[in-house]
Order: C-alpha cells, then structure tokens, then sequence
C-alpha cells in the first residue's frame, strides 16, 4: 500500500465511491471514503485496480494529483502485474526467494510441442524446456518448484517460531494460493503460502506469527492484536511492508 502522505480537506461532501477516467497515461481508478481513515493511502490490487482511500472531507477534486504524483510507483508496479488488455508478464528470469536467501536464475529451452519439464542444475540455476508456447504449463512448473522449496523451508520456519512462542502446531500445509499468504484452523495447523519465500524474511516470519496468534484468538479482537503484539512488537510495520511487497512476488506467477 502507498501512503500519499496528504492531509484531508476540511467542509466537502461527496458520495463516498467515486470513479475517475484514465488520464494522461494513467489507468482509470477507484475514490472510496473511508470514516476510519486517518490519511490518503493508493493500492493496485493483484488484480490490477488502482484504488485511492481517504478520510471524510478529502476533496475530490484533489485525487488525479494524487494519483499523478505516484505516477513512477504505478507504472512500475503495473508492469509486474501485466498492463490491462496487454499481454500478459513473461516468464522471470529469476526467482529471488529472499526469505530463504536463495536466487535462482531461470533458463528456457524452446523443445518443440513436448510436455514442459523443470529440473534443476549446478549453482542456482533452473532450466524449463518443452513446449513454451503453452504459458499455463510454464507457469505450473515454476509454481511446483516454489511449492516443493516451500515445503522444504517453511514447515521448518512455522515450527521455530512456535517453539519461541510457546505454542503446539498440528501440522502445516504449504500450497500457492493467489492471495490468501497464510491461514489457521480451529484445530492448530497452519497452510502457508509458498509465495512468502519472495517475501524479506522479517516480513514472512511476521505472516507466521500472525497465524500463530491464531491458535488462542481466532478471529481479529483485541485480545488477537495483543498476542500479535507479544509476537511481534514492531507488526504495524510488517503490516505495511506486506501490502508493499506483494509486488516482489513476479507477475507471472500471480
């Protein structure tokens, strides 16, 4: 999430969802009032709308400054994403799985119309062959060798901080949901999402630790947010840098 960093204009009432045409290059977005806020704040979802919140009494005739002044943020995060009704992201060329502290450089192999493979070679290196055309399959071959690193090191990460925590896990399941980066159940076990290893490590311990905080509150009271804070004092800013950093996961994996 972008925080604009304006203070509300005093005396304008508006309705409180309002919708603005592109302009000058920008992609067309969302004005939503949002009683609680306290400040401007400019998101692109995953799913490639841009989306401006702000607190009662913000003038409207103030958002396409807003959204002008971020310009380079969007562009930037828009071409990880892939522009609306342009093509879609390539392939990386890297998976920078920063909470392992594990860089993979990704080589293709055009082989005709075979079944797309993925192996692994000497020094950090990935090699995807077969038919590349067949993007879908690409793509799940990049996710199953996320998916399989992801078994290998967040169990282990879960069960760690447990133990710091004085908490007993039932299980943990890794899988690679396209939004939801981890979740509890009533009976103790966390699923995790192996997307989290694109992540800074501080920010994927802080997605743990929430969930862990799930094992005695499930649900986002008060008491939840005091066991986050015994977790994990500083979680406001692992907050905000988790909104940031779901564009550090590449596009093409979604």
């Amino acid at each position: 999430m972008e925080d604009c960093g304006l203070a509300p204009a005093a005396g304008r009432d508006y309705h409180p969802r309002m919708r603005f045409p592109a302009k000058d290059g920008l992609p067309p977005f969302s004005l939503r009032e949002n009683p609680r806020s306290r400040r401007v704040t400019l998101r692109l979802t995953p799913g490639g709308e841009l989306r401006l919140t702000v607190p009662p009494g913000f003038d409207p005739a103030m958002a396409h400054h807003v959204v002008e002044a971020r310009r380079d943020w969007i562009e930037r995060c828009m071409d990880k994403l892939g522009r609306p009704g342009g093509s879609p992201p390539d392939p990386p060329d890297e998976l920078r799985l920063r909470a392992a502290d594990e860089s993979w450089r990704v080589d293709y192999a055009e082989r005709g119309q075979g079944p797309v493979r993925l192996r692994t070679n000497a020094g950090g290196r990935l090699l995807v062959s077969g038919g590349l055309a067949d993007r879908q399959a690409v793509r799940r071959a990049l996710l199953d060798f996320c998916r399989a690193r992801g078994r290998d090191i967040l169990p282990g990460l879960a069960e760690e901080l447990a133990r710091e925590a004085g908490e007993d896990l039932a299980g943990v399941t890794v899988r690679a949901q396209r939004s939801r980066w981890g979740s509890c159940s009533s009976r103790g076990s966390l699923s995790l999402n192996a997307k989290l290893l694109f992540l800074p490590q501080r920010v994927a311990v802080y997605v743990i630790r929430h969930e862990l905080a799930h094992l005695r509150h499930l649900n986002h009271s008060p008491a939840f947010w005091e066991r986050v804070t015994e977790l994990e004092p500083d979680w406001r800013a692992r907050e905000k840098e988790l909104k940031e950093s779901r564009f550090l996961v590449p596009g093409f994996l979604g």
